[in-house]
């Protein structure tokens, strides 16, 4: 069988894929604003993948644009891999050399093109740069990287300020070294790197709930039996996990009262389950919650608090926020981070305002929850609460007061 990849070169395969995909285009007689809509890919990611001096495109954009225009999948695909320089599994990382990169592929925006002898618009080009204030914090974060420490930067200013432009001259130290540089065009910035590499969004999500314990094994095994035991669980006990999940996503610190965690339960009940309670319902929700499953996890336990200890001091911050009286507990941080998700759309209820109203005392908890309930248009809830909190001392909530009352003509 011939092997069309031996007769090609990367950058004779990249113009030939291109060629066959412009083919494609014109026999198709459509634009490429309607391949966007039959790829589902971004318009840039479109456009770049014709694009003479664009990056090579993704094996899932040449995929989906051979299906859309009905040229030979395999075919497209084989010149994509050697235009990638191989394929992915030759290759040490994600990305290419610094030094290959068109620093205009990088969304770098042109500011001009030379012009040839004829007086017709040649190469772009890219003007004299000159440093600013924040070049000296951007060369800092490459010098670190280069020895090893990892840091990360957000650059932030309107559009055409310069933002991708001073990453560009902030790498070009690395580029003598070898590094690689990653550009995630396609399907998304934030997806990217995701849909490579389809596992890593568990390990991602384990070493953030992990944190510095390291703990990546036992949360990759517990979460699944977490997650059923939130699903299958008795109603009393459900309506307790999304109570705290309900708390957290809102503003609520770690440490979750048991006397609030009960009271604000009671409206996630159904009628009927709420009917068939016993008397020693939060008891029995409590001790079903508290089992462990695989890595010793619990969907909710009991903690004890560590004692705040500041320098004595007549500081403000010398005096300790209220502690709450009776049993603390603690959702799971993954049935959290998964309650997060599902609930990211609802309203707690009128039980849960209620009951962080009667039972919630630190400052910081009540002025999240005010601004949580006035977003939401549970305005009476936050008036109250925004009066709560004032009076647990939280000068937030008091300078709010002030404004309102000032508003008012007080």
């Amino acid at each position: 069988m011939h092997d069309e990849q031996a007769d090609h070169t990367p950058d004779s395969a990249l113009t030939e894929l291109r060629r066959r995909l412009e083919g494609g285009l014109a026999r198709a007689g459509v634009k490429k604003t309607d391949l966007v809509a039959r790829t589902r890919l971004g318009r840039t990611t479109v456009q770049l993948a014709f694009q003479t001096d664009g990056p090579v495109p993704s094996a899932q954009t040449v995929t989906a644009l051979a299906r859309a225009l009905k040229l030979p999948v395999e075919k497209l695909l084989a010149l994509q891999q050697v235009a990638a320089g191989g394929g992915s599994s030759d290759r040490p990382g994600p990305g290419r050399p610094i030094g290959q990169w068109d620093p205009h592929a990088l969304e770098v925006h042109p500011a001009g093109s030379a012009q040839d002898g004829t007086g017709s618009l040649g190469q772009r080009l890219l003007p004299g740069y000159v440093p600013r204030g924040h070049d000296r914090i951007l060369a800092e974060a490459v010098q670190d990287e280069a020895a090893g420490h990892s840091r990360m930067l957000v650059l932030v200013g309107s559009s055409s300020t310069g933002k991708t432009r001073g990453c560009w001259e902030a790498v070009q130290p690395l580029a003598k070294q070898g590094w690689r540089l990653w550009h995630p065009f396609d399907p998304t910035r934030a997806e990217a790197r995701v849909k490579a590499d389809r596992g890593d969004r568990l390990l991602v999500g384990a070493l953030t709930r992990a944190g510095k314990d390291g703990r990546l094994a036992q949360d990759l095994a517990g979460g699944p039996a977490l997650l059923e035991r939130y699903q299958t669980g008795a109603p009393a006990a459900r309506a307790l996990l999304e109570a705290a999940t309900d708390a957290r996503r809102l503003g609520v610190g770690l440490h979750l009262p048991q006397a609030f965690l009960t009271d604000a339960a009671a409206d996630y009940l159904h009628d009927t389950d709420w009917d068939q309670l016993t008397d020693d319902w939060a008891e029995k929700a409590y001790a079903e919650l508290a089992e462990h499953v695989h890595g010793k996890h619990a969907p909710l336990s009991r903690i004890t608090p560590r004692p705040q200890r500041r320098p004595p001091g007549p500081s403000p911050d010398s005096t300790p926020s209220p502690r709450p009286t009776g049993p603390v507990f603690r959702l799971a941080d993954y049935l959290e981070q998964h309650g997060r998700t599902i609930r990211r759309h609802l309203c707690p209820t009128a039980s849960f305002w209620h009951a962080a109203h009667t039972h919630l005392t630190r400052p910081d908890n009540l002025y999240n929850l005010t601004r949580a309930a006035d977003t939401r248009f549970r305005l009476q809830w936050a008036h109250h609460l925004l009066h709560r909190a004032a009076s647990h001392g939280s000068t937030n909530a008091l300078a709010r007061l002030a404004v309102l009352r000032e508003r008012a003509g007080d």
